[in-house]
């Protein structure tokens, strides 16, 4: 028997909880049988794109501003007046926020998803209006407060990924709705890589980049503020199956990863991959720049490629894979060709040792090598 409540929606779901809390079908029939669940929404087609649109303009710009001083050092160290190993450290401010950060933003994620991504714009706006006045005033410890801020934002950018596919689209779009998400990240960062040393070439340029820099990032906020919502308006319908269980907290969902050890396993597997994807094109980077003697504008043009082939893979795969039961199979096949692509770079930084392996930069090169 069909069991339907009226379609209002409590403050709960105003503020991120689900409507399926409040408005379900349960198929009893199908409960008993244990048949899989799918869920989808009958929210208009081109409203989901909006919400996925909105979260991908922000993502890719924080990804974006994290690469404003790593592609070129060198005048970074002018502006500021401060050495490599000062602008080096930027990043690092950077990547210590996300954790801190990370960690808050996943227990409100759930509840508050909306206010979660609304406060990652503001983040994305300070960080562009701080970073404007650190570049102006010549400032690197203000440069670090402005990379701080950006590390907020991404803290709560990365922890959501996968929601908008999760909650807006229907199974068989999920996957492609979630590989945007993710690759918009890498997409900012392939652009960060390629506009900043054919733009910039002096203090003054490099000001007024930040200045257009921040107009994105208010348009970024207020396409979230617009777009963004954490449910659709309209309440999840049953697909087929029984109704989804409640979500979960985040401490219950860490004791349901400690007892099932393959989850755990396969969670520590995309990590290991997803961390050495992110730590490439800064070892490129020393590898082009530094050891091979190339320009800024070389290198930026070879992380591009690099970083833009990766996002064009992941969105052509995620578009042939409508069929959920066929994912599995196809991330056992995107492993595999990543480590054995992961071995040929060490083969290859190994076969040109002698322009680097022994110089200077013999550090840079045990890095790629490694």
């Amino acid at each position: 028997k069909t069991v339907r409540a009226s379609r209002g929606l409590s403050p709960a779901h105003q503020h991120g909880a689900p409507p399926s809390s409040n408005v379900m079908a349960r198929d009893s029939g199908s409960a008993m049988l244990g048949l899989p669940t799918e869920w989808a929404a009958p929210a208009a087609p081109k409203m989901r794109w909006f919400v996925l649109l909105s979260y991908a303009l922000g993502s890719s710009l924080n990804a974006f501003m994290f690469m404003n001083f790593s592609s070129d050092e060198e005048l970074a160290t002018e502006v500021f007046g401060v050495s490599k190993t000062v602008v080096s450290s930027f990043y690092t401010w950077s990547l210590v926020s996300v954790l801190v950060s990370m960690v808050v933003a996943v227990y409100f994620m759930t509840d508050y998803n909306r206010s979660v991504q609304i406060v990652a714009g503001m983040m994305n706006l300070t960080a562009a209006l701080v970073r404007w006045y650190a570049v102006r005033s010549r400032s690197a410890t203000v440069c670090v407060v402005s990379c701080v801020f950006s590390g907020m934002a991404a803290g709560c950018i990365v922890s959501n990924m996968s929601t908008v596919g999760e909650r807006w689209f229907p199974p068989r779009s999920r996957t492609l709705a979630t590989s945007i998400a993710s690759l918009s990240n890498y997409f900012g960062w392939a652009v960060g890589c390629l506009i900043p040393p054919f733009t910039i070439s002096s203090p003054r340029t490099m000001e007024n980049f930040m200045i257009v820099q921040t107009v994105v990032a208010a348009v970024a906020l207020l396409g979230v503020v617009a777009f963004y919502r954490s449910w659709p308006d309209v309440p999840l319908m049953r697909a087929r199956g029984t109704a989804p269980a409640e979500h979960q907290g985040m401490l219950e969902s860490l004791r349901m990863v400690c007892r099932d050890p393959q989850l755990a396993m396969q969670i520590l597997c995309f990590g290991l991959i997803f961390g050495v994807g992110f730590a490439i094109p800064a070892l490129l980077d020393l590898v082009f720049s530094n050891a091979l003697g190339l320009s800024s504008q070389v290198t930026a043009v070879i992380n591009c490629s690099f970083i833009l082939t990766g996002v064009a893979g992941g969105i052509l795969i995620a578009s042939r894979l409508n069929n959920p039961d066929r994912l599995a199979g196809t991330v056992r096949v995107i492993h595999v060709v990543a480590v054995v692509s992961l071995l040929a770079v060490c083969l290859v930084c190994s076969s040109i040792h002698e322009h680097w392996w022994h110089g200077a930069e013999d550090g840079a090169g045990r890095a790629v090598a490694l």
